[in-house]
């Protein structure tokens, strides 16, 4: 902490930051608030991580093509598996089986994916 407030006062910088994935002593945190510095311990650097980590955005609804007739059919983000049934009356997984893929049980977006670079190299 001594070469960071060295490096402030160097380049005359008032506040400074000073971030541990430990903890501090109580004569670390007197000298960090005497001399401007910021100290984040670990507890405090998780809590900061944890508030600022980007959620998962899914989509509302999807579309996958039917395996028989290849009409659209569109489902909705739920977290379990689902069947629906297309225009033509076919049954359609929501998680589809391709081939060296085991299914998965959750939204397939590796899955859509690897099925859209397919039909792109035909």
């Amino acid at each position: 902490m001594q070469k960071l407030f060295a490096a402030m006062t160097e380049n005359n910088v008032e506040k400074g930051i000073f971030i541990t994935t430990s903890s501090f002593s109580s004569a670390a945190i007197d000298y960090g608030r005497k001399y401007h510095i910021r100290t984040i311990d670990g507890e405090e650097l998780a809590r900061i991580v944890a508030k600022n980590q980007p959620q998962e955005q899914f989509p509302i609804e999807y579309s996958l093509p039917c395996p028989k007739c290849g009409l659209p059919v569109k489902f909705a983000y739920l977290n379990n598996p689902t069947t629906v049934t297309c225009p033509n009356g076919h049954n359609v997984d929501s998680i589809p089986d391709i081939p060296m893929f085991p299914k998965v049980r959750k939204l397939p977006y590796n899955i859509l994916s690897y099925k859209s670079s397919l039909a792109r190299n035909k």
